[in-house]
């Protein structure tokens, strides 16, 4: 009976060791530390835009930890730490229109505990919700507001329309004078450069003809005329 008490009496001594060792930050005061080993994230999944993007998620611990991704693209502020964090991670931009995830490990350097955040980047997008835009005979500027988070380029087929981005999202039409009665047109090709995966493309028809007798401000409004 006494050997068997010799050698159970030092395991006992080594397991309170490691459990005081993986607590030296804790506070009692606070009600989400507890006396086992805690390991807690904030939120279990991100969503990051396309234009790299930063995001901090809240690591609540009592123990030292790591943390890795398994993507290049997402970055750690930190790669380990003891205690309780708020741990900035960075996205580099996307140049494609096709989402990505990466994964995020954080492991207890005690026992072994893990959690995993899953951080989703978007690709790319470019959305113009119409096809067609009126000019009325006298021609002029029209400035059109363009959804997009990526850097654009845009072409007018035609010499008396011109065609310019501003703003980074603002496309800006300026017609000249139609003095005939036919009706003419124009494409305008807006995209998105720069990717390199994927395209994104929309093309713009442009309609000017000669209305008499309609003031500019009816006909620019007259959503019958296509």
């Amino acid at each position: 009976m006494k050997l068997i008490n010799s050698i159970w009496i030092p395991i006992a001594i080594g397991l309170c060791t490691v459990v005081i060792g993986c607590e030296d930050n804790y506070d009692e005061s606070n009600p989400l530390f507890t006396s086992e080993l805690q390991l807690l994230l904030s939120s279990q999944s991100v969503e990051l835009s396309s234009t790299g993007d930063e995001r901090v998620v809240t690591l609540t611990t009592n123990c030292q930890w790591s943390a890795k991704s398994d993507a290049a693209w997402l970055t750690l502020a930190q790669s380990s730490g003891e205690g309780t964090c708020g741990l900035l991670l960075t996205a580099a931009d996307n140049p494609t229109t096709i989402e990505r995830v990466a994964n995020v490990t954080f492991t207890a350097k005690i026992l072994n505990l893990q959690q995993t955040l899953t951080v989703t980047q978007k690709g790319r997008y470019l959305n113009i919700p119409f096809s067609v835009v009126n000019i009325y005979s006298q021609g002029g500027e029209v400035r059109l507001t363009l959804d997009t988070d990526g850097r654009l380029e845009v072409s007018s087929s035609e010499n008396w329309l011109s065609a310019t981005i501003e703003n980074g999202n603002t496309l800006v039409l300026n017609a000249g004078e139609l003095s005939s009665e036919e009706e003419r047109e124009a494409q305008v090709v807006v995209s998105v450069v720069g990717l390199t995966s994927g395209e994104l493309k929309q093309v713009i028809t442009v309609k000017q003809r000669n209305v008499k007798g309609v003031g500019r401000e009816d006909f620019e409004t007259d959503e019958n005329w296509n």
